[in-house]
């Protein structure tokens, strides 16, 4: 039994917790001077850093042009993710002009609106279902604070580890052997 316990504390620390991340935002994509925003995630994200590129550092850029219509968000992400969303594929939040704004969201990706100048970002939900994220304006940041956020698509379940299958399978086998044992 004492075998048993060891086997189950080892397999229960290897168990890798979630992947939280913060990511910070400039401006612009080319000029990672002026903090405009965080954007801190429970389960994991990452924000498209140009091209078809997304990164889970910090540095990415807001994209400047018009947006506001959820037709003109899912193109942006088409392009930025290949995907091949319509407008009418996106559930747009309620105008915020929040500062500060925390929210759950099980969408694949989101586009984030942020000030009176039209910018925005796109986040890939790497975290799955269940993720919640939290909208900083920086000190001193340019802008009005959080215009709304748009949601495109259903983010995948991750999957359980290895580690956590394993965890599974020495709780099973200890009840099997416990039960054997009352049985003699």
């Amino acid at each position: 039994m004492k075998i048993l316990s060891s086997a189950l504390v080892a397999t229960f620390l290897s168990v890798a917790p979630a992947s939280a991340a913060v990511l910070t935002f400039f401006d612009n994509l080319s000029d990672a001077t002026t903090e405009r925003f965080t954007l801190s995630c429970s389960l994991g994200c990452s924000a498209w850093a140009g091209g078809t590129t997304f990164n889970a550092a910090d540095g990415s850029g807001l994209m400047t042009s018009t947006f506001g219509n959820e037709t003109a968000e899912a193109g942006v992400i088409n392009g930025a993710a290949g995907t091949s969303f319509l407008g009418t594929d996106g559930t747009k939040s309620a105008d915020l002009g929040l500062e500060t704004y925390n929210f759950s969201s099980n969408a694949e990706y989101f586009f984030i609106k942020v000030g009176k100048d039209p910018r925005g970002a796109v986040v890939w939900n790497t975290g799955g279902l269940g993720n919640l994220f939290g909208f900083q304006q920086s000190p001193g940041g340019t802008g009005a604070g959080l215009s709304h956020y748009t949601e495109f698509g259903i983010a995948a379940a991750v999957p359980l580890p290895a580690s956590g299958w394993l965890l599974l399978t020495v709780l099973g086998a200890g009840a099997f052997v416990g039960r054997r044992k009352k049985a003699a």
